[in-house]
């Protein structure tokens, strides 16, 4: 991210070549928390089979190269090469030839029949579909079709304020710029692509020598901008509203018994965690600040890479048959819990980490906006309709 700010420096072209993909560091980083996912929720809680099911699992991504290979890198970890069942009885070997004609075909297929028969199981990465919203995509990635307007417009309103935060560690952030080697021309008021650039740079094994404090700085006053100048409060809240509006009709469908999943994951953008990061009141900048020269660290900063939130939905024992046709009673035999980056949060205003499914469902809609609100600042329509049918309709 932010590479073309590194013209001379070491890897400058490769910085260019990969902005804004996922580095093999990142691949990995995901493949382990598909690990941590699969011990705990398959091995531990055993809420999927050992092995891959199509009709247990659903994985969905916005249409974004980095979310695409986070997804991809993510079930690998998630369903290792040896849980896969394939076919691993005898098949003729003229099955598995596709229908391409190629003129040195026959040299290439000798190669092949000096097995005596193929095994299915010569399949070593299975192919997991990966799927798109397609005309829900606002629910992962955030539509606006003025965006770049209304962020400009927020910035400067915020301008003064945030400036007056960042002069306060001018000092310090003219030593990070030296460390890197930026021409004086860089801007360092830009704090957050000051942010990017030392992160990412990181990812490739550069550190600049920057010292954890310098790190956590540059942190602190990206998510001091960002919350100023693009995530304000309202932003947030408006372009949050077709994640929340979906999730809550997913889980009353899974209440229903309407859809087969057991888990769906998606992968999106920091313009989904942020959102959920002040909704949860997890960022606190006041207290960032003021744990900027601690050790320990009790509230969010700007979300870490692989950050991630965990919904589950619980049904009370015993209660696996619920007759009553009443709406507002049968919801009242489940309980939803909420993780950050594995640990369970607490819903504000509530004092348990589980909260009954009526409670939180009051909770989310009282921040979703109306449809015509959304309509009026995005330009597009809040609705997933088409998408929660198309869930319905894959179970029957």
């Amino acid at each position: 991210m932010k590479g073309y700010h590194l013209e001379g420096h070491q890897y400058y072209e490769q910085q260019l070549k990969y902005k804004g993909h996922l580095t093999q560091i990142g691949m990995v980083q995901q493949k382990k928390l598909g690990q941590l996912i699969r011990e705990e929720y398959i091995n531990e809680k055993k809420l999927l089979g050992n092995n891959y099911d199509i009709n247990e699992i659903s994985i969905y991504s916005s249409n974004s190269s980095r979310c695409l290979q986070s997804a991809n890198s993510f079930v690998q970890g998630l369903y290792p090469e040896e849980s896969v069942l394939i076919n691993n009885r005898i098949i003729q070997n003229n099955l598995i030839d596709p229908p391409y004609f190629y003129d040195k075909f026959q040299k290439f297929n000798s190669q092949f029949q000096q097995i005596n028969e193929l095994q299915g199981n010569e399949l070593k990465v299975y192919p997991f579909p990966i799927r798109n919203f397609g005309v829900d995509d606002h629910i992962l990635n955030p539509t606006l079709q003025n965006k770049k307007n209304v962020i400009d417009q927020q910035k400067k309103q915020s301008m003064n304020i945030v400036q007056e935060e960042i002069q306060q560690f001018e000092r310090e952030l003219k030593q990070i710029k030296s460390k890197i080697g930026l021409q004086e021309g860089f801007n360092h008021f830009d704090v957050s692509s000051l942010f990017d650039m030392s992160l990412s740079q990181k990812y490739f094994g550069i550190s600049y020598n920057l010292s954890q404090f310098e790190y956590d700085l540059l942190n602190y006053l990206k998510a001091f901008q960002k919350l100023h100048g693009q995530y304000t409060q309202y932003y947030s809240r408006v372009t949050i509203s077709p994640l929340l509006n979906y999730l809550l009709k997913l889980i009353d469908l899974k209440i229903q018994n309407l859809i087969s999943m057991n888990m769906i994951f998606g992968f999106t953008h920091d313009s989904r965690i942020v959102p959920l990061l002040q909704l949860f009141e997890l960022i606190n900048l006041k207290k960032q600040k003021s744990e900027l020269y601690s050790i320990t660290k009790t509230v969010e900063q700007y979300p870490p890479y692989c950050a991630n939130f965990t919904l589950e939905l619980y049904q009370k024992q015993n209660d696996q048959q619920i007759t009553s046709k009443e709406d507002h009673i049968m919801k009242d035999h489940f309980r939803i819990g909420i993780k950050y980056n594995g640990k369970y949060i607490q819903i504000p205003n509530h004092q348990n980490h589980f909260l009954d499914f009526n409670s939180f469902q009051s909770f989310i809609k009282n921040n979703i906006v109306s449809d015509q609100e959304y309509n009026t600042f995005t330009g597009s329509n809040i609705q997933t309709q088409q998408f929660l049918e198309s869930f319905i309709t894959s179970k029957k």
